[in-house]
């Protein structure tokens, strides 16, 4: 830009570069685990007062039919009013680099979270899913922005159950899950058998549904607000990431 400067170019010849900033994206590893983020964090976003919303999303390295695969959750922040994608995190097995790669790119891009779902990536069974876990966590984000999917973060849910009208906790994994670890005064009502047993829950009483990590709580989410039920909230990530976040606040 300086040669060009004093070759009396335009301001606007193509010639000259423009730096855009950088997303500060990182990956490290230990031991066989791997973390990575771009964009902004939420302890950021704080202390800058910018307006964000938060996704969370448990997928797998790739096909889980396949051998090997591996667990990856994948968190984004997005801007509540236009789903603006803001940052992302992850952690996990092998491809953590790979997903948090796909969030820095979409968000040079300026995309949404409304665009994740829309993205197509490489599929096949021992490299990816055919709903990567960034597709899936578009639709999830996408079906909260859309009202579809009220949500709570495991601290959001965490600190409504400390409040002082704390909400029905509805887990909808099988008994044997449920049996293997639970959260005390937990409802255990599988989805597979929810449809059958709706008169054991109140229709008075705010519901907090979760599975393992995510995806049979919506399910089971859609079926009681599809028999008239309004205030019910699935816990994204499940108890999975429940159980992280309490062990996480209790070092």
């Amino acid at each position: 830009n300086a040669a060009l400067d004093l070759l009396g170019a335009a301001e606007d010849d193509p010639r000259r570069l423009r730096f855009r900033g950088v997303l500060g994206t990182s990956v490290v590893r230990v031991c066989n685990r791997y973390a990575a983020v771009t964009g902004i964090t939420e302890r950021q976003a704080k202390l800058r007062r910018i307006a964000y919303e938060v996704t969370y999303m448990v997928g797998a390295s790739h096909a889980g039919y396949y051998p090997g695969a591996e667990s990856i959750i994948l968190k984004i922040l997005h801007h509540p009013r236009t789903g603006m994608l803001l940052g992302g995190q992850a952690v996990g097995g092998e491809g953590v680099d790979k997903r948090i790669d796909v969030i820095a790119t979409a968000i040079l891009g300026g995309l949404t979270v409304e665009d994740l779902e829309q993205l197509d990536l490489c599929y096949a069974p021992p490299v990816g899913s055919a709903k990567d876990v960034p597709i899936m966590l578009g639709f999830a984000g996408a079906n909260m922005r859309r009202q579809q999917m009220p949500a709570l973060t495991p601290a959001q849910f965490l600190e409504e159950l400390a409040g002082s009208r704390p909400p029905l906790v509805l887990d909808v994994r099988t008994r044997r899950e449920f049996d293997e670890g639970h959260l005390e005064g937990a409802l255990n009502l599988p989805v597979d058998e929810l449809r059958g047993r709706l008169d054991e829950l109140p229709a008075d009483r705010p519901i907090a549904v979760h599975c393992h990590s995510g995806y049979r709580s919506y399910v089971a989410q859609r079926i009681l607000l599809n028999r008239g039920w309004r205030d019910v909230k699935n816990v994204q990530g499940g108890y999975l990431l429940i159980d992280l976040v309490r062990a996480a606040r209790h070092r």
